[in-house]
């Protein structure tokens, strides 16, 4: 997925979305503690850009769900609904980013939780390896309308149907 350089450019839009929690071990403390990720539905609508002409941008929905990483904009309500499911969820400088993002926070160190190491690496707290480790995600449906702006996006991980509702 593209997106244009302006932090607040609104690359990802759904007319309802989903939460997923779990918990997971920080690398500063050892200590388990929850994080959480944004889930879009299949149809949800993600811009793609056209690198010659902006006018040639189009939102096309890519028919699968998909979890966002590396956000960079939220609407405040959403804002509101995820750091209620957990306070450790807030907006800190990311290095892959390089500027601030939501980011998940050790709730008992405080210290910063890569969205790397969280969706990107097998075993990962949302990328499990096996059923077991999906059946340890919980998701939450939303109703509320989502547009974000994220420069991390991946389609479902494996195991999603491992996943119990929240």
């Amino acid at each position: 997925m593209s997106h244009r350089n302006s932090p607040r450019h609104i690359n990802i839009r759904s007319a309802g979305f989903a939460v997923a929690w779990t918990d997971a071990p920080c690398r500063q403390c050892a200590k388990s503690t929850r994080v959480l990720a944004v889930v879009l539905p299949p149809q949800h609508e993600a811009l793609v850009l056209d690198d010659e002409n902006s006018a040639g941008d189009t939102w096309e929905s890519p028919g699968c769900a998909a979890w966002l990483f590396h956000i960079e904009s939220l609407p405040p309500p959403v804002v509101l609904r995820l750091q209620f499911l957990s306070p450790g969820f807030r907006r800190a400088r990311s290095a892959p980013t390089q500027g601030a993002c939501w980011v998940n926070h050790c709730a008992n160190c405080g210290s910063l939780l890569e969205d790397h190491d969280l969706h990107c690496e097998p075993g990962g707290a949302f990328l499990p390896s096996d059923p077991q480790s999906g059946a340890r995600i919980r998701l939450e449906v939303l109703p509320e309308r989502l547009e974000a702006a994220a420069a991390g996006y991946s389609i479902e991980p494996h195991f999603m149907a491992s996943m119990s509702a929240g």
